[in-house]
């Protein structure tokens, strides 16, 4: 439930991963298995560490933004759709404080229906053959 925006200047390297996104989001981590892309900061040395220090199971070999696999590139996508539809940010700010007024507007049940998603989506993708979900 939380979301973690990055200064304009701020690099996403492996020590801001790990100490802004996985240690005050994942700490109540209760699953042991975790998804995310293959992005330099998701995989390295100091993150891996962190995943094994913490006994989570990564899932290997997902694509970056794969929407079909990537249960939240779907849920971005839908909260992009609400920003744009019900706010006109004219600076970084209001895009931040638009961006955080929709994302707490989300029910649980609405977030889990995109991890829940996940299986029908994989059988689409291996029923297909790979290509892309219609």
């Amino acid at each position: 439930r939380k979301i973690v925006f990055f200064g304009e200047k701020e690099r996403v390297n492996s020590n801001v991963y790990v100490s802004k996104c996985l240690v005050p989001c994942l700490r109540v981590f209760r699953q042991n298995i975790f998804q995310q892309d293959g992005a330099r900061a998701h995989t390295s040395q100091d993150a891996k560490l962190w995943f094994k220090n913490n006994n989570v199971e990564l899932l290997a070999g997902w694509s970056a933004r794969s929407p079909d696999l990537s249960p939240i590139e779907n849920l971005w996508k839908d909260l992009q759709n609400r920003v744009s539809e019900r706010h006109h940010p004219k600076n970084v700010m209001e895009l931040q404080a638009a961006i955080e007024k929709e994302w707490k507007k989300y029910t649980n049940q609405e977030i889990n229906k995109y991890v829940m998603s996940f299986e029908q989506r994989l059988k689409e993708c291996v029923r297909g053959d790979g290509a892309p979900i219609k």
